[in-house]
């Protein structure tokens, strides 16, 4: 979540092993808060991802017990309350800020990943409550185009992306009905498209490293590509 400044309230959960470790100096590392990064869950949940030279991956994920653990509630009602956006990604912890996130008038962005269709009984609650809604092209069964106006007639999102790999991505808006289709931008080889969903406001530059949580642009850096792509 995202304060009135330009400080960021990162709430998640790790374990109580040596994992945990790994992720503070992650996090610190990267100038990113921990201080909301509680160590209650048994184990710290894992992904191991496999990719080929042309950036299609596997995916394995380990979750452990993350999906049974609540975050705290007195902790997220407090960050909350800083914020003036929520960004929730469709974790279960994350599910109890969602409605409160709505109805105090937070920006609420999330993002439901790959699903198949808008009817998943698990996704409601987000699909319910964001403003801005991403999701990906990857198992959607019906056309696009159908899954964007469907998401503007029955969920209250004013912005509906859906991320459609090296094609780009489609962007449907309420105000003006636009539903159109935007190409990817190269910036760079392609090395591994893990985190490409995560990244959609950023640019594809994020596919040029391995690592999931490598790549991604700041302010600045995003600002400097902006100004060279308008000086070529």
């Amino acid at each position: 979540m995202r304060t009135l400044g330009d400080e960021v309230e990162l709430l998640s959960l790790t374990g109580r092993d040596p994992l945990a470790s790994l992720v503070e100096q992650a996090l610190e590392r990267d100038g990113l808060p921990a201080g909301q990064v509680l160590p209650i869950l048994g184990e710290t949940p894992q992904s191991v991802i496999l990719h080929d030279g042309d950036g299609r991956r596997q995916i394995h994920v380990d979750l452990k017990d993350v999906q049974q653990v609540p975050y705290p509630a007195e902790r997220q009602g407090a960050a909350l309350a800083r914020c003036q956006a929520a960004f929730l990604c469709n974790v279960e912890f994350s599910r109890p800020l969602v409605g409160p996130a709505r109805q105090a008038g937070t920006l609420v962005v999330t993002d439901v990943q790959a699903v198949r269709d808008l009817d998943d009984p698990y996704d409601l609650d987000f699909l319910r409550a964001a403003h801005l809604l991403f999701l990906s092209e990857e198992r959607l069964v019906a056309s696009l185009d159908k899954v964007a106006r469907e998401a503007l007639a029955h969920f209250p999102a004013e912005v509906v992306v859906i991320g459609m790999g090296a094609a780009g991505a489609l962007l449907a808006t309420r105000g003006d009905g636009l539903v159109g289709r935007f190409p990817a931008r190269s910036t760079r080889p392609v090395v591994n498209t893990i985190g490409a969903g995560d990244a959609l406001l950023s640019a594809s530059r994020k596919f040029g490293v391995a690592g999931a949580a490598e790549g991604f642009l700041d302010r600045l850096q995003l600002d400097a590509m902006a100004i060279d792509e308008r000086e070529a």
